[in-house]
């Protein structure tokens, strides 16, 4: 009996020692996710295409509260959250050719999103206390473990793969300094994560047109922006499209179109499709000559 609870104490110490380590570490690791600027009543709400243009963004008036892997959904969570605690006039969403994607359903910041749904006063209780009990006793929060699941994963593949090093060694290249076999396997890559499918996602739309509605609502002017692309993404998507962009153009919304403006500057991208910070200040420059 006494080795069972020897074992019971020491199995317990362990899960509580990874439970408050893993605590320490997402905090430290979310904190960006919740941070922005509070300075301007403007905000860039986008995935990691808006995230990589920084605090570039500062430089018109627009605060960045991008972060990547952002769906609709998050941003539906933040805006409101912003409404509650900020003074909010310009909204700039990003509304590219992927971010209705249904592999956006999967791959988002719902666990940290989350968060915004109980800072509004109006919740279930239930779902409260449970979100509460993931915060804090975070092995209990499946997101979570699916992260650890992805690193280990992860270390697998990499660990499988360590004789193919061509593969590897490809992303350690930058973008300009790639040749056209190279570009063409992250841009065929990308394309295959990014749309996955023919239909588009109806959360996603619903999410969007919730977001366009509560604008209207609140008297706040919504923006669409399309991000730049390289070239070769540009080739490969052709008018391929989930239509993001077309959602907010059917209720009138402008929508600035930036997906073809460096088509032959390689070196603006660090990928396929996201700006180095060479490249994001050139779009603000572009955004500077539109007088926002």
């Amino acid at each position: 009996m006494k080795k069972i609870l020897k074992s019971a104490y020491r199995f317990a110490l362990i899960i509580l020692v990874l439970n408050l380590v893993i605590y320490i570490v997402k905090d430290l690791v979310f904190r960006e996710y919740y941070k922005y600027s509070d300075k301007f009543d403007s905000y860039l709400l986008a995935d990691s295409h808006g995230w990589k243009l920084h605090d570039f963004t500062e430089r018109i008036g627009v605060a960045n509260f991008s972060y990547h892997s952002e769906s609709y959904s998050d941003i539906e969570r933040k805006l409101t959250y912003l409404i509650h605690h900020e003074e909010v006039d310009t909204v700039f969403i990003s509304v590219d050719d992927h971010t209705l994607s249904p592999y956006r359903d999967k791959s988002n910041n719902d666990y940290k999103s989350v968060k915004y749904e109980y800072t509004q006063g109006d919740f279930n209780l239930l779902d409260y206390a449970k979100f509460k009990l993931q915060y804090y006793v975070v092995i209990f929060d499946p997101n979570i473990r699916a992260i650890i699941s992805h690193f280990f994963t992860e270390q697998g593949r990499k660990l499988i793969s360590s004789g193919k090093g061509e593969r590897i060694g490809i992303k350690d290249v930058p973008w300009p300094q790639m040749n056209a076999e190279q570009r063409d396997v992250l841009v065929e890559e990308r394309y295959l994560e990014q749309f996955p499918s023919e239909r588009h996602s109806d959360v996603l739309e619903k999410s969007l047109v919730d977001i366009i509605e509560t604008c209207e609502e609140n008297d706040i002017t919504l923006i669409g922006i399309k991000f730049p692309l390289s070239g070769e993404y540009l080739d490969k998507l052709g008018e391929r499209s989930y239509g993001a962009d077309s959602v907010l153009a059917a209720h009138g919304i402008r929508v600035l179109d930036f997906s073809d403006s460096f088509r032959n500057n390689h070196n603006y991208f660090e990928d396929p499709d996201h700006l180095n910070p060479l490249g994001a200040n050139k779009l603000i420059d572009f955004l500077i000559l539109m007088h926002f």
